[in-house]
């Protein structure tokens, strides 16, 4: 028997999500999303990406 008979709908969540670099003055689409705790991610580009601090380096 399959798990999927009957029960299975389409997904509803079609939405695409675009992340621009929010470096200023750049254009780039933002692949590398960085936050802190529960923070809104920020996103980057590889270009502008931030430079974390280790905390135990």
């Amino acid at each position: 028997m399959s798990d999927e008979a009957g029960s299975s709908a389409p997904r509803k969540d079609t939405m695409m999500y675009e992340h621009w670099c929010e470096h200023a003055g750049c254009k780039k689409w933002g692949s590398l999303g960085f936050a802190l705790g529960k923070e809104e991610p920020r996103w980057f580009c590889a270009e502008h990406q931030p430079e974390w601090k280790l905390k135990h380096a």
